[in-house]
């Protein structure tokens, strides 16, 4: 009778170390799932944000007549590199980790830049499009690691004589 009850337990024993490293196992696999998917949100939220201050600046820019400088005066903290025209340039702003605008760039963990270019609207709408228009490119970059979140283009009709 001893050693029947021996092996009940031997064998309990091991059926315990086997369900122990089962769980064990899948605990790890749901901490690294949790982990990515922490790293996935964290994500998602830059590029929501970073598309929220795209499109903020684009629609500025189009209600500013594709103007650099007028649409600057709108963004405190921005820094305007202009061109030949009022729509040829460089508009960038700067965000902190929060998506905050800031003015400094050295406590800047995102950058928001608008290029734009005046050109003929011809150029942009076609043969039969006369006067002037303007293009712009505007691009979010996280400066933690230097990669693209996103980039949007978009075009303004600016009227005129050809």
């Amino acid at each position: 009778m001893n050693q029947k009850a021996g092996s009940n337990t031997a064998l309990f024993l091991m059926e315990l170390i086997v369900v122990i490293g089962f769980f064990s196992l899948v605990s790890v696999i749901c901490v690294r799932l949790f982990a990515a998917a922490r790293v996935t949100g964290d994500a998602s939220v830059n590029i929501n944000q970073a598309i929220r201050a795209e499109e903020s600046l684009a629609e500025v820019w189009t209600a500013k007549e594709a103007d650099l400088a007028e649409t600057a005066a709108c963004f405190p903290g921005a820094r305007l590199e202009t061109g030949d025209s009022p729509a040829d340039g460089v508009l960038t702003l700067y965000y902190d980790a929060d998506w905050q605008s800031i003015s400094d760039e050295g406590g800047a963990a995102f950058r928001v830049t608008l290029t734009g270019t005046a050109t003929d609207a011809a150029d942009l709408y076609g043969e039969g499009a006369q006067g002037a228009a303007a293009a712009a490119g505007i691009e979010a970059v996280d400066l933690t690691n230097g990669s693209r979140i996103h980039m949007l283009e978009t075009d303004h009709y600016i009227g005129g004589a050809g």
